[in-house]
């Protein structure tokens, strides 16, 4: 049928569809800084889904939906994307479906860009309704985000420190419930892990993350080999990482503008200092405290420096 007889157009609203929120729901559970998901409905009614992680191709059921005599709708929980699928890709698999409505957040912020584009779609004759992502929902944006902003992979960093500034090892928390989870998680969120001496790296060999694609695997050396590193995972669109050094090397990190999240652990109790104390923390005026989890020996408190 002709573009003509759907009398397509782009739309703005200002509330978001529950069928919105469940693909950004799902976007998040993939990876809360950079997952993405989207859904097919006709009739009001759900047909498929399915989630990923930007930097890796769209899982093969977006891209061969298929057609249907009814037309039916698309809710993607990011505008189209080159990290997952371009508009054009986009198109022709909306036409190939019979897909005449499409339906993406609008996102007030530089990383993405979705203006003369949508003109393109709405001459094929395809409906598209915006709505407005606000508050929490904009921390899965925040990986391809820092791509386009600082040109590397939004990076979170996990350490152990004393209240004197020592390093510790963060194998001395592992037997504290949920401690070992929330950092896999973390890592298994991400598109790579990067590792020092102190960690062995056994448990993230050959491991694949929430997307069901291998985790890169780096071991830290110095600043110097780890920014090259972390350009080869931009040009890959690869836009998340996690880092698991002692506290020294995380301050160094810190102060080089190279981390975008924290996870420090504090040791509180059975502390055996080893040097004089010094700050235990660099600038962190503008972070945020998200959450903060008691241990047996201490506490585990989550950071943030919200990008925008």
């Amino acid at each position: 049928m002709s573009a003509q007889i759907y009398s397509a157009i782009a739309k703005a609203h200002s509330q978001f569809p529950k069928e919105l929120l469940f693909t950004l729901d799902k976007a998040l559970n993939a990876s809360k800084r950079s997952g993405w998901a989207w859904s097919q409905t006709r009739n009001n009614s759900r047909i498929c889904s399915g989630s990923g992680m930007f930097g890796y191709p769209v899982s093969m059921s977006l891209t061969r939906m298929g057609s249907q005599a009814e037309a039916g709708a698309l809710y993607l929980s990011a505008p189209p994307h080159s990290g997952f699928i371009t508009l054009d890709e986009l198109i022709l698999t909306l036409q190939a479906a019979n897909i005449r409505e499409l339906n993406i957040p609008c996102i007030s912020s530089p990383w993405c860009f979705f203006g003369k584009q949508q003109d393109v779609a709405v001459e094929q004759g395809i409906a598209i309704n915006r709505f407005p992502v606000k508050d929490i929902g904009h921390q899965v944006y925040y990986g391809p985000y820092s791509l386009v902003t600082k040109k590397r992979p939004w990076i979170t960093c996990v350490t152990a420190t004393s209240m004197n500034g020592d390093n510790v090892d963060i194998q001395l928390f592992s037997h504290d419930f949920g401690f070992n989870q929330r950092i896999h998680q973390r890592v298994l969120s991400s598109h790579a892990v990067i590792i020092d001496s102190s960690v062995s790296s056994r448990p993230y060999q050959a491991l694949c993350n929430s997307a069901g694609s291998e985790l890169l695997l780096h071991q830290y050396q110095d600043q110097p080999k780890l920014n090259t590193f972390l350009s080869h995972l931009a040009k890959l669109q690869l836009s998340t990482a996690v880092i698991i050094v002692n506290y020294d090397t995380s301050m160094q990190l810190l102060n080089a503008g190279l981390v975008d999240e924290l996870l420090i652990t504090y040791q509180l109790l059975d502390c055996q200092y080893t040097q004089p104390a010094r700050p235990h923390l660099a600038n962190l005026n503008g972070w945020t405290m998200i959450d903060s989890h008691l241990l047996s020996l201490g506490v585990l408190v989550e950071l943030i420096n919200k990008p925008y």
